[in-house]
Formats: C-alpha cells, sequence, structure tokens
C-alpha cells in the first residue's frame, strides 16, 4: 500500500512539521486526524523542524531513490533554514523486513 506525506510547513510558528501516514488496506482518510501522536510501528510517522531559527521546514517535499537502493527516499526542503539559503533533509527509507 502507497504511503501519503503531508507537510504543514507553517505550523508550530513556522517550525514546520512533517507526517508520513502509511498505507494500510482501509483508507484512512475519513478518518485522518493529525492531532494526534503518529506511531512509527502502526500508523506513521512525523518529522519536525527546529524552533530556533524558524526554518520552514516541509516548505518543499521529493521522493526518489536517492541511494540507489530500489525504495524511495524522502527529501523534505526547509527554505529558512540557515538564515534563508535553505537546506534539504533526506530520509532514507528502509526495509522492513
Amino acid at each position: 500500500y502507497d504511503d501519503i506525506i503531508v507537510s504543514a510547513y507553517y505550523k508550530s510558528s513556522n517550525q514546520g512539521t512533517v507526517y508520513v501516514i502509511y498505507g494500510a488496506e482501509k483508507s484512512l482518510a475519513a478518518n485522518l486526524d493529525l492531532t494526534i501522536t503518529l506511531n512509527p510501528l502502526t500508523n506513521g510517522i512525523t518529522f519536525t523542524g527546529i524552533t530556533s531559527p524558524v526554518e520552514y521546514f516541509g516548505r518543499s517535499l521529493a521522493f526518489g531513490d536517492i541511494n540507489n537502493d530500489g525504495s524511495p527516499d524522502i527529501m523534505i526542503g526547509a527554505s529558512r533554514r540557515s538564515s534563508s539559503k535553505g537546506a534539504v533533509y533526506v530520509i532514507y527509507s528502509g526495509n522492513s523486513s
């Protein structure tokens, strides 16, 4: 099942948060509540930007197989990081088996 990635770069006074919601047999869309804590073992994971300086973590998102292991990795942009020079964080996917 495909996962869903949701960005909220204005969350927490522009600190930014990115949610990865794991794919499942039944759709979570009707009951999706991002105010709850996602559990990395069951339904998803949350990544949060730094608080000082504000970085707009999640302003841009992309995915692709950066390390050529056959699994898609996540790139998270933070446009205001390092005096607005910006930064890209890479989250490498792992094999769950």
